[in-house]
């Protein structure tokens, strides 16, 4: 899944009840998981994080896991 379609998932379901802090928690595990293994570089989680960010999920990135 790209950075994009993977922060749109969490932005739509971040105003929902418990359930979605569940969906984001997994949704987040999977963009991580896509660093992990190579198939995200270091631009696409950038901007998977720094989206969900501006949308008011998480902390500002920048300032926190985008350290160079």
């Amino acid at each position: 899944m790209s950075p994009d379609k993977l922060s749109a998932e969490i932005i739509r379901t971040h105003r929902q009840p418990v359930e979605a802090t569940i969906t984001i928690c997994k949704l987040f595990a999977e963009g991580w998981s896509y660093y992990g293994e190579g198939v995200w570089d270091n631009q696409q989680v950038s901007k998977f994080l720094t989206k969900i960010y501006e949308n008011g999920v998480g902390p500002d990135p920048k300032t926190s896991i985008l350290r160079q």
